[in-house]
């Protein structure tokens, strides 16, 4: 396992297991790792844009199948840490103080065009030439946050052996690859949307008892 932004020296450091007899020492591992992750999140933006779609695609399989989370725990900690980042440059009550200025707006909403931006950057790889690029993505839900395969990847796929299995799952007429294909891709999107909705309810229930609960006011007259 090679190294990535973190030494081992700085994992043992960050984790209490290891310690300086100076503050000087401390100050210079806290810089190191500073001016390191300073540097990294810069070459994210190179990463990005011109690393072969194969390279990105493998560090992920490998995640997927090495993680027990398939890649989500990690993944969220990289999205805590930009939230964290962008959040702490809004509690200063230095930019409540000064006024609603353009420039304290803009940080104030940082992490949220940080995650639209890059998701809408991320969708316009995936449209077809013959399509419009991707509107304007939202936090809410008038844009999916995943992406799908194209139908003739998938058919492709399809073995003749996992064909039959669907088949002799699937009362009535046999289907071909195009019928088995659409059924997959229909069932999956069909999952997806119901667990997304689920949610939704669950978020418009917390809404509305905190409307209620702020409705219930006391009157101290």
């Amino acid at each position: 396992m090679g190294r990535g932004i973190l030494t081992t020296s700085d994992k043992k450091w960050l984790r209490g297991e290891k310690e300086y007899n100076s503050k000087q020492s401390d100050s210079n591992k806290r810089k190191t790792i500073r001016d390191r992750v300073f540097q990294a999140l810069l070459d994210f933006e190179l990463l990005a844009s011109e690393l072969s779609d194969a390279d990105r695609q493998k560090i992920f399989e490998r995640l997927s199948d090495e993680s027990d989370s398939h890649g989500v725990d990690e993944s969220a900690a990289v999205i805590e840490f930009l939230y964290k980042g962008l959040s702490d440059l809004t509690t200063d009550p230095n930019h409540i103080a000064a006024g609603p200025k353009e420039t304290s707006v803009e940080r104030f909403l940082a992490f949220r065009n940080a995650l639209t931006s890059g998701v809408e950057r991320g969708k316009s790889e995936y449209t077809n030439p013959q399509e419009e690029p991707p509107d304007i993505v939202t936090v809410a839900s008038n844009a999916y946050l995943f992406e799908f395969p194209d139908d003739d990847d998938v058919r492709a796929e399809l073995e003749t052996e996992r064909l039959r299995e669907i088949n002799n799952q699937s009362p009535g007429d046999h289907g071909n690859h195009d019928d088995v294909a659409f059924f997959l891709q229909a069932m999956i999107q069909r999952q997806i949307h119901e667990r997304i909705s689920a949610r939704h309810q669950a978020a418009k229930k917390d809404l509305k008892d905190y409307n209620d609960f702020e409705g219930d006011t006391v009157d101290m007259s």
